[in-house]
């Protein structure tokens, strides 16, 4: 056998399903450029049936000449029109670095235009969302190629012109090399550009608010999720994002309110249970987060990693500690078991040594990439806020400490009594915003945090 037979071995993709992961596509997209764009599968025979593989190598070969050259593209009558996934997507946006500018925006009413005529400019973006969807430097920085190789053949493809401001967005993640101040700016260009020719595409709206965000404007967020629900009322995801903006910033009655709201508008619809559950777990009586999340995760078999971490979450709460045992190993956690394993166990035993061991190794998983937000929670939970506040000024420091909700959670209220807390929500633009809008909820805990004084009350600010 020869090595690259060897090779071909081990990379062999079996199945519809891994294959359409490996091209970061849907496995009907796959499907279709089989059919339609000369998509390298094989088959093998058996008695009933054959089985359907590919190997990574011709995959990534086709790709890459996709890209280089331009092939042929789907017929004409094979238009894109449906939404991919966005939640995941925000998230990373959401988490840049970089200071941002505004590109100047000529405001007027345009003609809603959606879907393009040209059956070269949808491959061409079809081709850049299964790229982007793979993330990295590489994958990202093709799509951006791609997505204005579309808007340059058609000028009016909205579409085209939304995922190209996402990829614009998310690139400075990826690449140390990319300048953030240009990727932003042509990130909100092209959102603008989406927005203006199909004012419906809530996507576009969240990147422009994502943008502000990561240049601390909240008051500039808030304004540009509430101007996209005048326009689409109904778009529950839009009132998800911003249910989100008012947990970011402490309001999580207000942000509840608005996913109780949503969810009235869409009963089944697994993020706004997700959000709402998430957002309601840390109450008094977190029954009503129990049920839902134990109707998400076995009734819908909507298996997410903040359905995971709720579940578990609560039985930490409860001082339940077998039975958060039990959880890591009945589902195993999409996170370092191990760790999480021995958390429980320091948590449980309360042996000083083993908890100093676990404060160690957990700021030692969050150098080697465990998210902030999840580190910062456990060493709540472990009284090491002040560990878990050099993380949070680490993260400030590089633009990418949104999720600071971990940092309000009513169980642990000493961190917010430190110098160190009113430091960082500065640093955020929490306490412009909440001098404009309002005192975040945690400001009715006794004693009062420092940062609360002089605060206005929520109910005495104007929306």
């Amino acid at each position: 056998m020869t090595s690259q037979e060897i090779q071909d071995r081990e990379t062999r993709l079996v199945g519809w399903k891994r294959i359409a992961s490996h091209l970061g596509c849907g496995e009907r997209t796959a499907r279709r450029w089989e059919r339609e764009e000369k998509l390298p599968v094989h088959r093998q025979q058996h008695a009933a049936q054959a089985t359907v593989y590919a190997h990574a190598s011709e995959l990534d070969a086709w790709l890459a000449s996709r890209t280089e050259a331009g092939a042929s593209a789907p017929s004409a009558s094979h238009r894109f029109n449906h939404r991919f996934a966005v939640i995941g997507a925000i998230a990373i946006c959401l988490g840049l670095i970089g200071i941002m500018g505004w590109r100047s925006i000529d405001p007027g009413p345009q003609a809603v235009i959606s879907g393009s005529n040209d059956p070269v400019a949808v491959d061409l973006y079809e081709r850049g969302r299964a790229l982007w969807l793979q993330r990295g430097k590489e994958p990202n920085t093709r799509a951006v190629k791609l997505f204005e190789e579309a808007v340059a053949r058609d000028e009016n493809y909205a579409e085209a012109w939304e995922a190209l401001a996402g990829a614009w967005l998310t690139l400075p993640s990826y690449s140390d090399e990319a300048d953030s101040t240009r990727a932003f700016n042509e990130a909100l260009f092209a959102a603008d550009r989406a927005v203006r020719l199909n004012p419906n595409l809530a996507e576009a709206r969240s990147v422009m608010a994502a943008v502000a965000q990561r240049r601390a404007d909240w008051a500039e967020s808030k304004r540009i999720f509430e101007d996209a629900l005048l326009q689409d009322p109904d778009n529950v995801m839009l009132m998800l994002w911003l249910a989100e903006h008012h947990r970011d910033l402490g309001h999580i009655e207000t942000a509840k309110a608005v996913l109780r709201e949503a969810l009235e508008m869409s009963p089944s619809s697994p993020p706004i249970m997700t959000g709402l559950a998430m957002n309601s777990h840390v109450n008094l009586d977190p029954s009503f987060a129990k049920g839902m999340l134990e109707t998400l995760w076995d009734g819908m078999g909507f298996e997410t990693v903040d359905v995971w971490y709720g579940l578990w979450h609560l039985k930490l709460r409860a001082g339940d500690y077998d039975a958060a045992m039990d959880w890591l190993l009945q589902a195993p956690p999409p996170m370092n078991r191990d760790m999480l394993a021995a958390f429980t166990v320091a948590k449980r035993d309360r042996n000083p040594d083993q908890l100093n061991e676990v404060r160690s190794a957990i700021a030692a998983a969050y150098d080697q990439g465990l998210p902030a937000w999840l580190a910062y929670s456990l060493l709540d939970h472990l009284e090491a806020a002040e560990i878990g506040q050099q993380i949070a000024r680490r993260e400030v420091a590089n633009g990418r400490f949104y999720l600071s909700v971990v940092m309000f959670d009513p169980m642990f209220p000493d961190g917010r009594q430190t110098e160190e807390f009113a430091a960082i929500v500065t640093d955020l633009g929490y306490l412009d915003y909440w001098k404009a809008y309002g005192a975040p909820d945690f400001c009715a805990e006794r004693p009062q945090p420092p940062i609360c004084i002089g605060l206005p009350d929520q109910n005495s600010v104007t929306p």
